[in-house]
């Protein structure tokens, strides 16, 4: 598909300034810092991507991720733009990029069960720093973390200098909303990622001996 009949398309599902198509940016979104060196020398050997677009809500993902899986467009999903790995390289000419930029809102902070509510596009300081006045912490602490997004961390299971700690980014997650490339929107309940129970008693005569995970 040209570009100039993708932005017609696309326009019929987000509006006008949803829409990126500089040229600079472009070149800047067909990789991420795993080609660091050769981006910044204007030799990146990748396809630009054709537009970026930035959904304000789950609906925009949703209708924009079936029109490009009905298309055969490829898509890269965005966030903080911090990856190293190689992750937000494009390979293909037909393909766009998700940016989570406007799902950056903190929905809620919910102190007495210790956990919160944000959209993709949060950045993981501006959540640490709304519960830190709270007396509360994330956890999490990558070196990225002035600039990275919660859909960024959870998307590539990051850690971090607290991860020894608290665990990956994964061990923090409770429920989740997700789109597939067909348009399922798939909503995980706020459940524990493990509830093993109370532990099972031990003889006595053990105690000394055993160790007891639950």
């Amino acid at each position: 598909m040209k570009q100039k009949q993708l932005i017609e398309e696309l326009l019929k599902i987000v509006g006008l300034d949803q829409i990126n198509t500089n040229q600079d940016d472009l070149y800047d979104a067909s990789a991420d810092r795993y080609k660091k060196y050769a981006k910044a020398r204007k030799v990146l050997d990748v396809p630009q991507p054709l537009a970026i677009v930035y959904p304000a809500n789950t609906e925009e993902v949703r209708n924009v991720l079936m029109f490009c899986n009905e298309n055969k467009i490829n898509v890269i999903a965005r966030g903080g733009k911090t990856a190293t790995e190689g992750g937000l390289e494009n390979w293909c000419e037909s393909s766009i990029v998700i940016d989570a930029e406007h799902l950056d809102k903190i929905i809620k902070i919910d102190e007495y069960n210790m956990q919160a509510t944000v959209q993709a596009g949060v950045r993981l300081q501006d959540l640490e720093d709304l519960v830190r006045a709270k007396g509360l912490t994330t956890g999490h602490s990558p070196q990225s973390k002035p600039v990275a997004k919660l859909g960024g961390l959870v998307a590539t299971r990051s850690i971090g200098q607290l991860s020894t700690l608290y665990g990956g980014i994964e061990d923090m997650v409770v429920g989740l909303e997700c789109v597939f490339p067909n348009g399922h929107v798939s909503r995980i309940k706020n459940v524990s990622r493990r509830a093993g129970g109370p532990p099972k008693e031990v003889k006595p005569s053990l105690t000394k001996t055993l160790k007891i995970s639950w």
